[in-house]
């Protein structure tokens, strides 16, 4: 049966036809988000560096074909590990990647409706190793002694972690389970600011990880394996990866109009995931996840091996309130009471057609628009510095005027339809705002010298945005309408 899954959810590598499966950073503030306290759910997990050669010298595969035989080995290696030996009495054996405790818009369990197996959840059966059917993937590539029922001829691989906490028993119990097939494993040990630096930028070839959830979705599991995401360890998308056209979807089936044949990994799983993380249908939304984490799977760069303990969330999130009467803004979106403060303040009346058009693109151009009608429309006190904005009917033409006096833009062109990221709208909203000071704040991926940390400080102290989960704030992710609306409801009033 585990051949199966290798032959099947392998099928994503060797030119995967997306099928429903059963039962950028995202706009997260639509999910409830667990407590600073809270127990959440977790996965402790093997990853491997798609970029690191696990064939012989004499393979003769090469380009893509050396990536599914290498996707397809990494599979079979993750069928070898004894998780019932390797799990700490306090947690579960993995069969999934998302873990136990993300549920189904049902109340159901995320991970029991993952794989395809009657007779078990996930991806393969936890409590068995399985290696009858690893073994036999593994002889299609390497030299097998059967006298001593070892590989001779797997290359050597070193196993990364850090020495906080018991991972140097896992990893010894890892390095059994493959020596008894005649994989060697050595073991490197260092530090955790080390250990961070290398796995970020793919400085190893197979190494110890974990994830908790910050939010209740799991998006919150999926979104780390996007191509640019700095939680991306495995390293899909990037290096040689980045370049093969290994992958193939259809999401036809849910009214998508997007089908990719032999595409990137940016092009099939970051897609699946920004759209996961934009549609608000969870009868579209979640077949889009599973579908994922299936793809995820086939690279066979994650290993699962035992679920976290966690806690139940105390409470479910508040009702959202209703919105205006846009079409397409649901009286219980995320963004619906910001959208009906934008609305009433005149700071935008939507895009037309009794659309607001919350998940397009913000720029430039409107999100200054926007805090120039929020200051209350103030006439420049300058002259205009700007070669490209010559029109003083322009929409933007006064508040882009505004903006330069305030110091939040320089030059003497406007970049009005830049997108707007992150770091830039708390920035314009903190320099609208004459910089306030705030206590500072701490997130992975904001350096302390970054220009826009003051802003990303103020921001948090504020309540206008705590990141987007795991220690991350996200700054090179672009905002959509939905976004910059409710920042700057949270910004400038008591009830956001």
């Amino acid at each position: 049966m585990k051949r199966r899954w290798i032959a099947a959810v392998l099928a994503l590598t060797l030119a995967l036809c997306l099928v429903p499966a059963g039962g950028m950073a995202a706009d997260t503030d639509r999910f409830f988000h667990y407590g600073e306290d809270d127990l959440t759910p977790g996965t402790y997990y093997i990853t491997w560096n798609v970029n690191q050669n696990l064939l012989p010298p004499d393979s003769g595969l090469t380009g893509v074909q050396a990536q599914k035989a290498q996707a397809e080995i990494r599979c079979a290696l993750a069928l070898l590990m004894n998780r019932t030996e390797l799990t700490p009495t306090d947690a579960t054996p993995a069969s999934s990647f998302v873990a136990s405790g993300i549920r189904e818009p049902d109340g159901s369990q995320f991970y029991q409706n993952a794989g395809s197996f009657p007779a078990f959840y996930g991806y393969f059966d936890p409590g068995s190793t399985n290696s009858v059917q690893a073994m036999e993937v593994l002889k299609t590539y390497y030299t097998y002694d059967a006298a001593t029922g070892k590989f001779t001829d797997f290359p050597a691989l070193t196993y990364l972690y850090n020495v906080e906490g018991d991972h140097q028993g896992i990893a010894q119990a890892v390095q059994r389970d493959l020596a008894e097939v005649g994989i060697t494993l050595n073991l490197e040990e260092t530090d955790w600011d080390t250990f961070i630096q290398r796995l970020a930028s793919g400085d190893y070839q197979v190494a110890r990880d974990g994830w908790r959830a910050d939010y209740a979705d799991p998006l919150a599991f999926l979104e780390i394996f996007t191509s640019q995401n700095g939680d991306n360890h495995p390293q899909l998308g990037s290096g040689d990866h980045a370049r093969a056209g290994l992958y193939s979807m259809d999401l036809t089936p849910w009214g998508l109009d997007v089908k990719v044949e032999n595409g990137t990994w940016a092009q099939t799983y970051d897609v699946l995931i920004d759209k996961a993380g934009t549609l608000t249908d969870d009868s579209v939304r979640f077949p889009l996840l599973h579908l994922a984490e299936d793809l995820l799977m086939s690279t066979g760069c994650v290993c699962p091996l035992y679920y976290y303990p966690y806690e139940e969330p105390a409470a479910d999130p508040a009702p959202q309130p209703a919105a205006p009467s846009f079409d397409d803004v649901a009286p219980d979106a995320w963004y619906a009471k910001a959208v009906g403060y934008a609305v009433a303040n005149g700071i935008t009346n939507g895009t037309g057609e009794n659309k607001f058009s919350p998940l397009n693109t913000c720029t430039n151009a409107h999100i200054l628009t926007f805090l120039w009608r929020a200051a209350g429309e103030p006439e420049p006190g300058i002259d205009n510095p700007f070669s490209n904005n010559t029109d003083p009917g322009g929409w933007y033409y006064k508040a882009a005027i505004w903006a330069y006096e305030k110091g939040m833009v320089t030059g003497d062109t406007f970049a009005a339809g830049d997108p707007c990221t992150r770091a830039s709208a708390v920035k314009f909203i903190w320099q609208a705002m004459d910089a306030p000071s705030a206590d500072p704040s701490s997130f992975t991926d904001i350096a302390a010298d970054a220009p826009y940390k003051a802003a990303v400080d103020w921001a948090v102290s504020a309540g206008v945005t705590d990141g987007v989960g795991n220690g991350r704030f996200a700054p090179d992710t672009v905002c959509n309408r939905g976004h910059i609306v409710t920042f700057l409801w949270r910004a400038f009033t008591e009830e956001g």
